[in-house]
């Protein structure tokens, strides 16, 4: 319903009769959909990480490598 009235093309059909200002609401919305969905993504990547630092520490860059020989 959101992308539909603020007439985002995709998913759905773009409806042409909604006001403007209502419009904006949505696209607003939208967009602070998204932001919180990058937030959330990048915080469990922070944890991921932290996790990965607790449970191997700093060495993991040292991993030998096949190709080294």
């Amino acid at each position: 319903m959101r992308n539909h009235l603020a007439r985002v093309v995709g998913d759905v059909v773009s409806c042409q009769n909604v006001p403007k200002f209502v419009r904006n609401i949505m696209l607003g919305e939208n967009a602070r959909g998204k932001k919180n969905r990058m937030d959330a993504k990048e915080h469990h990547l922070y944890v991921e990480n932290t996790i990965m630092e607790e449970a191997y520490g700093d060495d993991r860059s040292n991993i030998s490598r096949d190709e080294d020989g």
